[in-house]
């Protein structure tokens, strides 16, 4: 899908955030909190090879970097494409309007309003102005402290 149209106000100025969701539970699927799991238990996992001259040491690190590179691989073929969909989350700059869908949905349908579509576009406008003049007074701030 090369433009979203928004099903609110009929406009194409949409901004579009995806997330993974796990079939089976509908909630978001975040792989960051296992990142940092992974390299904890990975950092755990040369301690004992570090302090420890021992072959118990030793083995019990290999066992632990063994599971830190197993375990991103578990994650990768648990969270396959065959258990997770995609969900799009959109959000409209010209009305407001929020919605999401996932892959397999209908769309929904659009009612075109060109009324809110111009109001937007001016309040678009209108920020964008506001924009240039605060980054105009912080140079000149900028400038004059120098």
């Amino acid at each position: 899908m090369s433009q979203v149209q928004c099903p609110n106000c009929g406009g194409y100025k949409v901004s579009t955030e995806t997330a993974t969701i796990d079939k089976k539970t509908g909630r978001q699927y975040s792989f960051g909190c296992y990142f940092w799991l992974c390299i904890l238990i990975g950092l755990l996992g040369f301690l004992p090879l570090m302090y420890e001259n021992s072959l118990g040491g030793k083995l019990s690190g290999l066992g632990i970097i063994v599971i830190f590179l197993g375990l991103p691989l578990w994650l990768v073929s648990k969270y396959s494409q065959d258990e997770t969909t995609t969900r799009y989350n959109y959000n409209c700059l010209l009305c407001g309007k929020q919605w999401s869908w996932m892959e397999g949905d209908p769309w929904p349908a659009v009612t075109v309003q060109p009324d809110l579509i111009a109001k937007g576009e001016q309040r678009l406008k209108e920020q964008e102005e506001q924009q240039r003049m605060a980054e105009a007074a912080w140079l000149l701030n900028q400038q004059k402290r120098k």
